[in-house]
C-alpha cells in the first residue's frame, strides 16, 4: 500500500486484502482440475461426515447420552481424519503452488472447515442452538420426530453436494474457463443442483416430507424444532428445512470454490433475507477513543469516537464488520484524519457457544507494528527477521511484512521497484515504501505482529476485519478534494463482545493511530 510523501503506512492492524483475480483465468490443464476435483471431494466428504455427527449427536440427546459440545467433539477422530486427508493430499497434487488452479479452489483447510461450518450451521438453524443437549428431546414423540428429521435433511443436503461436484466435474472437463461455469452448478447449468438430472435430490427432499408427515404429525414444531423454522406448519416444514439446506450449501461453495451467487435468491428463488447476514449498527459510545501519539509529545493525544459507528454483520460462526460512519479529527501539522467505508474484507469469526463465561476461544487480538526493524534484501529476507522480531508465534506471530522498494505481489519474487506503477505494470501487486523515495529509504524491513491469545470468550463474542477507506485530508471537510495522504482500504481487527458489539474499556482493544516524526503513521489496536 502507497502513502504520500510525508507519511509511510505501517501494517500494524491493517491487512491490506489483496483479492484474486479471474479475468486471467483460463481452461484448467489436467492437473489443475485434479486438484479442484479431489479437494471438492475432500470438501463433500467433510460436509457428509459432519451430518453423520449431527445425527448421532441427536440420537444421543435423544438417550441423555450427548454432550453440550457434541457436534463438534470428534470423538472417533474421523473429522480431523478427513481434514488430513485432505491436506495430504493438496500436498500431494501440488495444489498450492505448480498446479494451482486459477479459479475455483482455496486450500484445503479452508475448504473442510467451511464444509463442517455448514453442517453445524444447519444444525443451529434447524434447532436454534449449537447444543444438542438444550433442544433435543428425550420424549419419544418429540426426539423420535427430530431424529427422524435430522437424519433426512443430511441426506438431502449430501444429495445436493454430490451433484455439485459432479457438475463442476463435467464443467471442468467440458472446458470451463472461470467462476462463472462453477456458479451455474448450483443453478442454470442442465446439470447443476437445481436441475437435478438425475431426480435423487427430490427423492430425498420427498423421504424428508414422508418422514415429516408420518413422525412429526402430532408435535409442535415451534418446540420441537425452535430454529428458522419454528414458525412453520407440519406441512410446510419439510419445504423450509429444505431452504436452510440449499442456503448452506451455497455458502459454503461461495466459501470453498470462491463464487460469488447470490445465495438469498438461490434457496428460494426470492430477495427476501433468508440467507442473508444479519446486520447491526453499533454507534459507539462513552469510553470509545483513538490514542494519537506524535514524537515531540510525551503523552498521546486522545480523539474521542463517539458518535461513529460500525456495522456489524453476523451468520452463525461467522462474523463482518465495517466502518458506516467517522468523526474527522484534525492533527496540527500533519492534517484531518479521514475514514469511510472500505471494501470487503476476509471474514472474521463468531463464537456461539456453548461454554461458561470467559471459558470460550479466544476473540481477542492484539497487533503492534515497527516500519524500520531493519535492513533487507528482499521481501523474504524480511519476512525471516520479522518472524523473529515477533518472537515465533510466542506469544506474537507474523502478521505482515514487506521490504521497501520492492513489489508485494508473488512473480517475479522480489522485484526491485521505485514506484507502485511498475509493479501493477508487472501483474506484481504494489511497491512496498513510498513512491520514489530517497535511497535512505531503500531496503527497510516493515513488520506487523499480531497475537490473538488475550483470554476467553463469551458465547457471542466476535473478532472481524473492519473495513475502512483511511485518508489524511488538508482541511475540512472530508471530501478527498485536498488528500495529502491516500492510505487506501484498510481491513484492521476488531472485537466485539456479548452480541452487542460495543466497545467494552476493560476488554476490548481500541483503535490507535501512531504518529512518529511526522512521517510514520501505524495503525494498531491497543
Amino acid at each position: 500500500m502507497k502513502t504520500g510523501a510525508t507519511v509511510i503506512l505501517t501494517a500494524a492492524a491493517t491487512v491490506v486484502c489483496l483479492v484474486g483475480s479471474t479475468a486471467f483465468a483460463q481452461v484448467q490443464s489436467t492437473a489443475q482440475q485434479k486438484c479442484l476435483n479431489t479437494l471438492n471431494t475432500d470438501s463433500r466428504k467433510m460436509a457428509v461426515k459432519q451430518g453423520k455427527e449431527s445425527v448421532a449427536c441427536v440420537k444421543a440427546a435423544t438417550k441423555s447420552t450427548a454432550f453440550p459440545d457434541c457436534l463438534r467433539r470428534d470423538l472417533n477422530g474421523k473429522v480431523s481424519g478427513l481434514q488430513t486427508k485432505a491436506l495430504a493430499d493438496e500436498l500431494d497434487l501440488a495444489c498450492l503452488d505448480l498446479n494451482r488452479p486459477d479459479f475455483g479452489a482455496g486450500s484445503a483447510f479452508d475448504g473442510t472447515n467451511a464444509a463442517r461450518d455448514s453442517e453445524v450451521n444447519l444444525f443451529a438453524d434447524v434447532y436454534g442452538s449449537f447444543d444438542p443437549t438444550a433442544v433435543i428431546s428425550t420424549a419419544p414423540l418429540e426426539g423420535g420426530c427430530q431424529s427422524k428429521v435430522t437424519k433426512r435433511l443430511e441426506r438431502l443436503i449430501a444429495a445436493k453436494w454430490k451433484q455439485y461436484v459432479a457438475c463442476k466435474k463435467a464443467a471442468l472437463k467440458n472446458g470451463a474457463s472461470g467462476a462463472a461455469a462453477l456458479e451455474a452448478c448450483l443453478q442454470g447449468d442442465p446439470s447443476s443442483v437445481a436441475a437435478d438430472p438425475r431426480g435423487k435430490i427430490g427423492k430425498a427432499f420427498g423421504k424428508l416430507q414422508a418422514d415429516v408427515g408420518t413422525a412429526c404429525s402430532a408435535v409442535s414444531v415451534a418446540t420441537t424444532f425452535p430454529g428458522t423454522c419454528s414458525g412453520e406448519t407440519v406441512g410446510g416444514l419439510a419445504a423450509c428445512l429444505d431452504v436452510r439446506a440449499e442456503c448452506r450449501l451455497c455458502k459454503a461453495l461461495n466459501t470453498i470454490d470462491g463464487l460469488s451467487v447470490d445465495c438469498d435468491s438461490f434457496d428460494d428463488g426470492l430477495a427476501n433475507g433468508s440467507c442473508g447476514m444479519a446486520q447491526h449498527l453499533c454507534v459507539l459510545g462513552a469510553g470509545s477513543d483513538m490514542k494519537i501519539y506524535v514524537a515531540a509529545l510525551v503523552s498521546p493525544i486522545t480523539v474521542s469516537l463517539v458518535g461513529s459507528s460500525i456495522e456489524f454483520g453476523v451468520d452463525g460462526v461467522v462474523s463482518t464488520c465495517t466502518v458506516q460512519s467517522f468523526v474527522p479529527f484534525n492533527i496540527v501539522g500533519i492534517g484531518l484524519v479521514c475514514m469511510s467505508p472500505g471494501g470487503a474484507c476476509p471474514n472474521g469469526s463468531r463464537f456461539c457457544g456453548p461454554s461458561a463465561p470467559g471459558l470460550g476461544p479466544s476473540q481477542g487480538v492484539y497487533v503492534q507494528s515497527d516500519s524500520t526493524i531493519g535492513a533487507c534484501t528482499g521481501n523474504a529476507d524480511c519476512a525471516g527477521a520479522c518472524d523473529a522480531y515477533c518472537g515465533n508465534g510466542i506469544p506474537f506471530q507474523q502478521l505482515a511484512s514487506g521490504c521497501t522498494d520492492y513489489c508485494n505481489g508473488m512473480a517475479p519474487a522480489d522485484m526491485v521497484c521505485t514506484s507502485d506503477a511498475q509493479c501493477a505494470t508487472a501483474g506484481n501487486g504494489a511497491c512496498n515504501g513510498q513512491d520514489n523515495a530517497f535511497a535512505s529509504n531503500a531496503n527497510v524491513c516493515q513488520c506487523s505482529c499480531v497475537s490473538y491469545s488475550s483470554g476467553g470468550s463469551d458465547p457471542g463474542d466476535l473478532r472481524c476485519n473492519l473495513g475502512a477507506y483511511l485518508r489524511i485530508e488538508a482541511s475540512a471537510p472530508c471530501d478527498a478534494a485536498d488528500v495529502v495522504v491516500d492510505l487506501g482500504a484498510q481491513h484492521a481487527a476488531r472485537r466485539g463482545e456479548d452480541g452487542r458489539y460495543q466497545l467494552h474499556p476493560r476488554r476490548h482493544r481500541a483503535a490507535a493511530l501512531w504518529i512518529v516524526s511526522g512521517r510514520r503513521l501505524q495503525y494498531r489496536l491497543r
